[in-house]
């Protein structure tokens, strides 16, 4: 101070992040004892999201801050042995909120993941290979060569429901994924001579 006022001494004000934290867990099948992945996993609560689980069965949410939320998962072709779980988020990240899935159905379409399929090529009229084993939870892929055909579960020409990939263009490739031990006959229903198997153990 010199004998007059100071003005304009300010400051700027920089308001202080809330720290976020997770919540993650683990889908396990009760048939295969393995991961399951592609389980939607509903998140509700103080806010809400979507995840899918990866190859191992894992999920994440991020970014959530402190409250209460309840995580569903939902799979077409499964239940599980705890429908939803409510979890508290004061401070800390939490893990292990674990889901176990039941098999409804042996079999069915999924999305085709990068790696990790066993692939069946659809040349002209055949399957190659047409025999193919795998073990519980695998995914086969088809990719198609050659003109329309489809990959239908059941014994040559009578489709038994398990699975069915619809029509399959050219170029194209389709994934189904089997929970369950079993040898699966399949063949195409367009060219009904067209056969194959998949046999899980």
């Amino acid at each position: 101070m010199s004998g007059a006022d100071l003005t304009g001494v300010t400051f700027t004000a920089t308001p202080v992040q809330a720290a976020t934290h997770s919540i993650s867990g683990n889908v396990v099948s009760v048939a295969t004892f393995s991961g399951v992945p592609g389980v939607t996993m509903a998140l509700s609560g103080t806010s809400s999201d979507n995840a899918i689980t990866d190859a191992r069965g894992d999920y994440t949410f991020t970014g959530l801050a402190n409250g209460t939320y309840t995580i569903t998962p939902s799979r077409t072709g499964l239940t599980f042995g705890t429908t939803s779980s409510t979890q508290t988020l004061i401070g800390l990240d939490i893990t292990g909120v674990n889901f176990t899935a039941i098999p409804t159905q042996k079999s069915f379409n999924v999305l085709c993941p990068a790696s990790g399929t066993t692939n069946v090529t659809i040349q002209d009229f055949s399957f190659a290979p047409d025999n193919v084993t795998i073990s519980p939870n695998g995914i086969v892929k088809w990719t198609n060569t050659g003109t329309t055909h489809t990959v239908t579960g059941g014994p040559s020409p009578i489709p038994n429901g398990w699975f069915s990939t619809g029509n399959i263009g050219t170029g194209a490739s389709t994934c189904i994924q089997f929970l369950d031990t079993g040898t699966y006959d399949y063949f195409c229903t367009i060219h009904p001579s067209m056969i194959g198997k998949v046999v899980v153990q």
